[in-house]
């Protein structure tokens, strides 16, 4: 009878019902801790309206079968992996902003000349496409 008794405080004690001291004493026991409320996770970085026109301005020059189009490029689109790696940005969580920093459209079947709206990627680095009809103008 003490074993079946000892067995059933050590139950008690080991899944958080109570303490083995508090069954001994008969203290009531404790109330649980409040979890912490779910949190969702931080919206992603979003790019600036100015890059995403320009970038869209790009896309709308691809032809129907190249394998980025037809594509329509949003605020968020830097983080889909459709996009990769034919565009790439650089997000920081500082100022919660995302940069079009490299496009590489070669194999894209692009054509047509730049538009004027890639002079708003202002951190632009590297623009990669080898049958452009016209040159660049900044």
């Amino acid at each position: 009878m003490l074993k079946v008794l000892a067995y059933f405080l050590l139950f008690l004690a080991l899944n958080g019902q109570t303490s083995l001291g508090q069954v001994m004493t008969g203290a009531p026991a404790a109330a649980p801790s409040p979890q912490p409320p779910f949190l969702p996770p931080p919206p992603p970085p979003s790019l600036p309206k100015e890059e995403v026109d320009a970038v869209n301005s790009l896309l709308q020059l691809l032809s129907p079968y190249s394998p980025l189009g037809p594509a329509y490029f949003s605020a968020l689109s830097c983080h889909d992996i459709k996009f990769s790696p034919a565009l790439t940005c650089n997000c920081t969580l500082e100022d919660k902003t995302c940069r079009v920093v490299l496009i590489d459209l070669s194999g894209q079947d692009l054509t047509g000349s730049i538009p004027p709206e890639i002079g708003n990627l202002s951190h632009l680095e590297s623009l990669f496409q080898t049958y452009f009809s016209k040159c660049l103008s900044w």
